[in-house]
């Protein structure tokens, strides 16, 4: 459950997840069907995360809306080029499977710009500064075993031209996404 105030909201930026990865997917939950301990994230929660922003307090979000659009301003739509599926984090014990993408210089710059202006406002923060544009599609519980490390590849590339705050409601179930706000590159 959450550990937020009732007059806050957990949120993030990200592009919603491109049609394109539906197929690949398909495969792969396919492929992992008798594979145990794989949460699958619902079709509908399926994003890549630009920024984390945590909870945030109400009265602040139409600011927060007001710089995302400053700092989007200008920005062009790009294109992210689908890599493959892949267990993450890498290096330590695998806790999601990945839908991820080659890194893409206007991905980066995206994020660098959200977060510029957002460490004005919480200048502690601590950001990743060289993203892997991704898209989580399963977590994982208990005993990972070879089964899961299957890269799939496919041919599919998109173009990010939408970018949507959402609030993320932790439930026991999985987090319920409402949209905030929607931009358009």
């Amino acid at each position: 459950m959450d550990s937020r105030s009732p007059t806050e909201k957990r949120l993030f930026l990200g592009i919603p997840a491109p049609a394109g990865i539906f197929t690949p997917l398909r495969a792969l939950q396919e492929k992992l069907a008798d594979a145990p301990g794989i949460r699958w994230i619902a079709d509908e929660n399926l994003h890549i995360t630009v920024f984390f922003f945590g909870n945030v307090a109400e009265e602040l979000i139409p600011n927060l809306i007001e710089m995302i659009r400053i700092a989007l301003r200008g920005f062009e739509p790009f294109e992210l080029i689908f890599d493959q599926f892949c267990l993450a984090p890498k290096g330590r014990d695998p806790r999601m499977i990945w839908a991820r993408y080659h890194k893409a210089e206007a991905f980066r710059l995206l994020v660098r710009r959200i977060t510029d202006l957002y460490e004005q406002i919480q200048p502690e923060l601590q950001v990743r500064r060289s993203p892997v544009p991704h898209v989580t599609v399963a977590r994982l519980g208990g005993d990972v075993g070879p089964h899961y490390n299957v890269p799939l590849q496919a041919n599919a590339s998109f173009r990010a031209d939408t970018l949507v705050l959402w609030s993320s409601d932790l439930q026991p179930g999985g987090a319920v996404y409402e949209v905030v706000a929607r931009f358009e590159l």
